[in-house]
């Protein structure tokens, strides 16, 4: 079976007719039926904008598809969350035609980047870390010729890369003795 385009009456918002004791009402602008298999399928041309405000970025951006609307992100970086809600949206309300956008803010971590610390001494580097609001997890690893025992070789991600606040820097020193890792 065929699919088959039919050709329907088109309103513009024009009050249905109602009984005398009903507020008139409005019946949704129909651009056209889609009839495939004996079922009707009705598109029409404005959706609701949906409310996505307190909802996490992915839920927001499927209820977005499911409006047949798209999503255009900004992120407010905060220390205190909810990291990956959305803060707000704009348009608040109405209809947007299909393929519009709507602006939402996404609560986000601050982003920094990842000090360089190799060939300082692996108390003082992990301190360091600490205050730039990093994770530092020690790991005595190997012997060095150029960077002295107990001092930093290098961190995983590598200095200058730029992280989410709280992120855990693996941070490797010149091995003094044992070559186990110790989270501090």
């Amino acid at each position: 079976m065929g699919t088959h385009r039919a050709d329907v009456a088109v309103s513009f918002g024009v009050p249905a007719p109602a009984t005398q004791t009903e507020a008139p009402r409005t019946t949704p602008h129909v651009v056209s039926i889609h009839v495939s298999n004996s079922t009707s399928y009705a598109v029409a041309e404005r959706s609701e904008t949906p409310d996505v405000v307190g909802l996490e970025l992915v839920a927001a951006h499927r209820l977005a598809r499911l409006h047949r609307l798209r999503l255009s992100v900004s992120v407010w970086e905060t220390k205190i969350g909810p990291w990956g809600m959305v803060l707000s949206q704009q348009p608040g309300g109405g209809r947007q035609q299909p393929g519009e956008c709507i602006h939402v803010v996404v609560a986000t971590r601050p982003h920094l980047v990842i000090p360089d610390v190799s060939g300082l001494e692996a108390g003082r580097a992990m301190r360091a870390l600490r205050r730039f609001g990093l994770l530092p997890i020690r790991v005595e690893g190997r012997a060095s010729r150029t960077v002295p025992p107990g001092h930093v070789i290098t961190t995983r991600p590598r200095a200058g890369t730029l992280v989410a606040d709280g992120e855990r820097v693996t941070v490797t020193i010149s091995r003094v003795g044992s070559s186990r890792g110790v989270a501090e």
